[in-house]
């Protein structure tokens, strides 16, 4: 965003505002495009931008697309997770453009890169938001990181400033997250983050047949929250993207 902004303001256009974080965690500039009489056309320009201490995780820019590829040929990082997630689909370019389109409040699902602040220019892991249903005050979260960054504690510093994301800038009050029985690891890093087993139930993970998963939750610390019941009918699926 700093350097798309540097661009256009070289270029000529006025800059109206930023880059600035905003306070539903977007990093945006607003931009005069063109002036017709008394009216101004002005575009804004923005990406989501996460961070704690050690993450950083934001939208994805074309310069990311290196960064894409390689954790397309880590087939590690696939062997259990679904099979139809869009990061996999068509070329790499075509995947970073549909990737780039999306928009949590519009699109209602996201995907953004990871990265650690000790060396930001390597795309460790991709973060996904699905799902969002405002009306139900629903979210679903999933997550893959290069496999030589596992075991860092990646996973469980992500998934918890994602929990602090949707508590401080929606109104979401129950987060889920699906994983398959055997991604023991990914289990674990949810149960210490604060999610809790709620059932298992089949699933379609595009292998031709139904998955069995674990469905886990969050419950966000709202005041108007009730409790959830057993009813699969209420829960997100893992197919619930709409790529």
């Amino acid at each position: 965003m700093d350097s798309l902004t540097a661009e256009l303001k070289d270029a000529g256009f006025e800059i109206i505002s930023g880059p600035r974080t905003t306070g539903d965690g977007y990093y945006e500039s607003c931009i005069i495009v063109g002036i017709y009489g008394d009216i101004s056309y002005y575009v804004r320009c923005n990406q989501m931008l996460i961070e704690n201490e050690r993450l950083l995780i934001r939208s994805l820019e074309i310069r990311d697309l290196d960064g894409l590829k390689a954790i397309r040929r880590d087939r590690n990082i696939y062997r259990l997770e679904p099979s139809f997630l869009l990061e996999l689909q068509g070329t790499p370019e075509d995947a970073l453009e549909k990737i780039r389109d999306m928009d949590l409040q519009e699109s209602r699902q996201c995907i953004l890169g990871v990265y650690e602040k000790a060396d930001t220019s390597v795309l460790v892991g991709l973060v996904e938001l699905y799902d969002y249903k405002p009306s139900g005050k629903v979210m679903s979260l999933g997550y893959r990181f290069l496999s030589e960054f596992w075991g860092r504690g990646i996973a469980t510093s992500c998934i918890q400033v994602l929990i602090d994301y949707i508590q401080n800038n929606t109104e979401v009050e129950l987060i889920t997250a699906h994983v398959l029985p055997d991604n023991k690891a990914s289990s674990r890093c949810l149960i210490k983050s604060g999610f809790e087993y709620l059932l298992t139930k089949a699933e379609d993970w595009g292998y031709g047949h139904l998955s069995t998963a674990d469905v886990y939750t969050f419950e966000c610390s709202r005041p108007s929250f009730q409790t959830i019941t057993d009813q699969e009918s209420i829960l997100p699926d893992v197919r619930s993207r709409f790529y």
